[in-house]
């Protein structure tokens, strides 16, 4: 009896053992696909923040404005994620100034690629600015999917103008676009890149990139 007995406890404990194990491995099991989610984002999630400043100023060097590689793996689950819309979405926010009460700001360049020369689109090319621009606020906007074989990427960059109409807080913008079909795959990690040049030097001509999200599904 007491043999069995014990046969009996020691055989309950390898059940109990047997049941925190599986109840382990079941945690495990959900906390795995949340990390996985948490790393490749879902609609509206963000993947990347680059909240650290970026200047352009008193240079006629091509400058990169924002530069971000994107893992193969979240290209690849973000190609597919809505089909027919958009899966990467790069949101840059920032402000411009230009010679204050001179009058001429000279142009300025401004291009964005994905994974090199082969899906590169032009958003500024030899634009003049106003010359008495302080702080004024613009938006970069690029949109990047797969389809099919390709990838289409998008962009758009849309600048705050000073003048306002009279007795009014409303005021006009300018805006440039520009799309691209590439041929860069998207099943390696390839880099985002923007990148701004000025046409001549000035130390009143500052272009200033705040803050950079990369979104996907949006």
């Amino acid at each position: 009896m007491r043999f069995r007995g014990g046969h009996g406890r020691r055989g309950q404990g390898v059940k109990r053992t047997r049941r925190y194990l599986l109840a382990a491995l079941a945690i495990l099991m959900i906390a795995a696909p949340l990390a996985w989610g948490q790393y490749q984002g879902g609609p509206g999630n963000t993947l990347i923040n680059a909240p650290s400043a970026v200047t352009v100023s008193n240079t006629t060097t091509a400058t990169t404005l924002y530069s971000q590689v994107l893992p193969a793996v979240v290209s690849e689950r973000g190609s597919s994620l809505q089909v027919g819309a958009t899966a990467i979405h790069v949101k840059l926010i920032g402000t411009i100034s230009t010679n204050p009460g001179i009058g001429s700001a000279g142009s300025v360049n401004l291009g964005c690629n994905y994974g090199g020369s082969t899906a590169t689109i032009t958003l500024i090319n030899a634009l003049t600015l106003d010359g008495s621009l302080s702080l004024q606020p613009y938006t970069i906007d690029l949109w990047l999917r797969q389809q099919g074989s390709s990838q289409i990427l998008q962009g758009r960059w849309e600048l705050v103008n000073p003048t306002r109409t009279s007795g009014s807080q409303i005021a006009t913008t300018t805006t440039t676009s520009a799309t691209v079909t590439g041929t860069t795959s998207m099943s390696a990690a390839q880099t985002i890149l923007c990148t701004l040049q000025w046409a001549s030097t000035g130390a009143s001509n500052s272009w200033v990139v705040n803050n950079g999200l990369m979104v996907i599904g949006e």
